[in-house]
């Protein structure tokens, strides 16, 4: 079981994301998915 996850990026920082409280398999609604900006945000997207 995923407890814990630990990255280090290109300039070698640390950030480590935790996990509790896990339910696996549950039903997830497609507006879980869904990204709405703020008024005024600049969205950069990477081509793909």
């Amino acid at each position: 079981e995923l407890q814990e996850m630990r990255m280090r990026d290109s300039l070698s920082q640390m950030s480590i994301l935790s996990f509790d409280h896990i339910e696996l398999n549950q039903a997830l609604d497609s507006s879980v998915f869904r990204l709405d900006y703020p008024e005024g945000v600049d969205v950069i997207r990477d081509g793909a």
